[in-house]
């Protein structure tokens, strides 16, 4: 029987979603632990524009109302709340809500929601909110894990699109596609490295985690035989070019592999193998089913 969620999924597939991380401190309010057991309670977030350098809460609202031709990048916590009330114009939209302190929340707002402002007095903060409907608390360690993750923890907020599927799924309820797209990068890193080992019978194989920025997987085809290898789902044909040349600036390396979505293909100075190919390597063998399942699901 389908939930009154799994109907609304339905019938609008393709939100917009956006985790933002309504965290307050000291220096944001005078009891900052009421004002987040406020936020928290009545499943509100927020940005804070009062008590910060360069003009916040004019910048805020010189861009609210078209004052503003250019968007300054250092205030793109101001401008990612303006892409989101712009998306309410037009659709709903699913936020993942972080509290300092507290579990997340998973809930939408709801189309034609408007921003408003909670600015008390006495207080030092000023802060825009929206509210958050249907609202779901995450109690899983692991989903909590994944969803702090979703984005660099020193971002305020953002929209969320590789992992749309997973956070469909966890909202409404319906399997993830099992599909090429429902992968994430470090995933598709992972998907890539085990390619090498079980099909291309490479003898050591590390996933590096992006602590190299030109090389993503590295290891020995055999015994000294070095090879690295880069893994990128850009259709960009500039930047595909780009990330060939720095592999193959490895002159250490004897083997250098470009996993990206361009045509398989082996060349003078490296091989390319076509991801979605990779993917299909494993589907098609029934064997790989679960990794597979687990892959899409970090």
């Amino acid at each position: 029987m389908e939930t009154k969620q799994t109907e609304e999924r339905t019938n609008n597939p393709f939100e917009p979603v956006f985790l933002i991380r309504t965290n307050y401190y000291q220096k944001d309010a005078n009891n900052v632990d009421k004002l987040m057991d406020y936020l928290f309670e009545n499943d509100i977030v927020s940005i804070n524009v009062r008590d910060r350098k360069n003009n916040d809460d004019e910048y805020y609202y010189s861009l609210f109302n078209g004052k503003i031709e250019k968007q300054d990048l250092k205030k793109n916590y101001i401008n990612r709340f303006y892409k989101l009330a712009n998306d309410l114009k037009n659709s709903d939209v699913i936020v993942i809500a972080h509290y300092v302190g507290k579990s997340p929340k998973i809930g939408l707002i709801k189309k034609g929601s408007t921003v408003f402002v909670k600015e008390d007095a006495g207080e030092i903060y000023k802060l825009y909110c929206l509210k958050m409907e249907n609202v779901q608390n995450v109690s899983s360690d692991d989903t909590k894990r994944f969803l702090t993750t979703l984005i660099p923890a020193n971002v305020t907020m953002a929209t969320i699109k590789q992992k749309q599927d997973v956070i469909y799924s966890m909202y409404y309820g319906i399997p993830i596609p099992f599909k090429l797209s429902s992968v994430s990068d470090s995933a598709l890193e992972e998907l890539c490295a085990e390619y090498l080992r079980s099909s291309l019978s490479y003898q050591s194989v590390r996933v590096l985690g992006g602590t190299f920025p030109d090389v993503d997987i590295i290891g020995y085809k055999s015994q000294n035989e070095l090879f690295v290898a880069q893994v990128s789902r850009t259709a960009n044909k500039k930047l595909i070019n780009e990330k060939k040349e720095k592999l193959c600036s490895f002159v250490e390396a004897k083997h250098k592999i470009l996993f990206s979505t361009q045509p398989s293909k082996q060349n003078p100075d490296y091989e390319n193998i076509n991801i979605q190919e990779v993917w299909n390597y494993f589907e098609n063998d029934e064997s790989y089913k679960e990794f597979l399942e687990k892959l899409i699901k970090i």
